[in-house]
């Protein structure tokens, strides 16, 4: 029995490491595969009737307790999971009538008692503390004659206290297939004064291989982006490179971190598509998804969506999460970072959020996930060495 166990090991192995060199055949390796994915601790949190499901999220640390924190946008309200305790410890709930209506479509965490709500359209931006009380409700003082502000996945808020800027994620109306639209940034900068946001300018521009070339584009334009000390650290779902821009709007590449299951060239979309080839660009392409991270060790974490099969065996159409992720991680100026495999099927490698001492919380609310529990909010603490 020991010896046919050891022989069906071995052959594990063997399609293992063939399933590795297929994926990485005619890619340039710029980070060492690691395997070690150490689980510190499982999460589950009782929901029953509360939702689970978020497009916007975000942590909080108070009085030694860590928050999950949730935008729900059918009730227009954050919640808030404590993941020491792991239970659902409150909500803030806000109007969408009446003179301080907000309906929110981002927010900003920037202290425990200072988070930021993004009204829709960009309308006004209410600062609230982190039991819902009022601070601010801080209006546009001038026009926007460009950009409009919008909540954006892909795109998040950011407040510089030190100088008081904020960084609102916005869009020039222009279409994306546009040579037009990589002219003008994709971000805009205010002065935050007393009651009020100053248009300052429009921040960013992009690489200049997002411009469409022979009849085709890159499908998602919009970099992920996440505040590291004084500036901004920009994550291009089709670029192998990070760049940093700052309040004068200086960019610069900072380093490329290339995963070793993405081809050199990234698939490009023709420019007259329909949303169904565009869906099928989405769940079949690879690409980087996300960025987090953790200031206090100075870690990187650049989330990597795999390639997959347009269909599966049984002819259905694959979906976006059952393809495989990996995470690319180090120091900031760290040239050859490591790169981690996530267990297929198990994570939502979008939700995931740096703690803290080397420390991811990621969601595992991943529909094909077999041990996902109904009515209960899973996470994993894990430790990538």
């Amino acid at each position: 029995m020991k010896i046919k166990n050891l022989y069906l090991f071995l052959i594990f192995l063997l399609l293992w490491a063939c399933a590795i060199r297929e994926s990485t055949n005619n890619t340039t390796e710029t980070s060492e595969i690691t395997t070690n994915v150490k689980i510190i601790n499982q999460i589950s949190i009782p929901c029953d009737t509360l939702p689970y499901n978020f497009e916007y999220s975000s942590i909080l640390k108070k009085d030694n307790e860590l928050y999950f924190v949730g935008l729900d946008e059918s009730t227009n309200a954050l919640y808030f999971y404590s993941i020491t305790s792991q239970k659902f410890s409150y909500k803030i709930q806000k109007s969408k009538e009446g003179s301080d209506k907000v309906i929110i479509k981002d927010f900003y965490i920037h202290t425990q008692d200072s988070i930021f709500l993004l009204d829709h359209y960009g309308k006004k931006v209410q600062l609230i503390d982190s039991k819902g009380k009022i601070i601010n409700n801080l209006k546009f003082k001038n026009e926007q004659n460009r950009n409009v502000v919008e909540a954006l996945s892909s795109k998040r808020m950011a407040f510089f206290g030190k100088s008081n800027r904020m960084i609102l994620p916005s869009f020039v109306e222009i279409e994306d297939t546009k040579n037009e639209f990589y002219e003008h940034g994709f971000s805009s900068l205010f002065a935050m004064t007393k009651d009020s946001l100053l248009l300052l300018t429009e921040i960013g521009r992009y690489p200049k291989e997002y411009i469409p070339i022979e009849n085709s584009y890159y499908y998602s334009t919009y970099p992920d982006m996440i505040k590291y000390g004084h500036k901004l650290i920009l994550n291009f779902s089709n670029h192998h490179t990070l760049f940093t821009i700052d309040m004068e709007n200086k960019m610069n590449k900072i380093i490329e971190w290339k995963s070793n299951y993405l081809k050199e060239d990234f698939e490009r979309l023709s420019l007259d598509n329909d949303i169904q080839q565009a869906s099928n660009y989405i769940s079949t392409n690879g690409f980087y998804t996300r960025i987090t991270v953790d200031e206090e060790t100075e870690t990187l974490y650049r989330i990597v969506k795999h390639t997959q099969p347009l269909k599966n065996v049984e002819g259905k159409l694959n979906q976006y999460l059952e393809c495989g992720f990996s995470i690319i991680y180090g120091k900031l100026d760290e040239p050859n970072p490591k790169e981690v495999l996530l267990e297929k099927g198990k994570y939502v490698p979008y939700v995931v959020h740096s703690i803290g001492n080397n420390q991811l919380l990621i969601s595992l609310e991943n529909p094909f996930n077999p041990n996902n529990e109904e009515n209960k909010l899973q996470f994993e603490i894990i430790e990538l060495k």
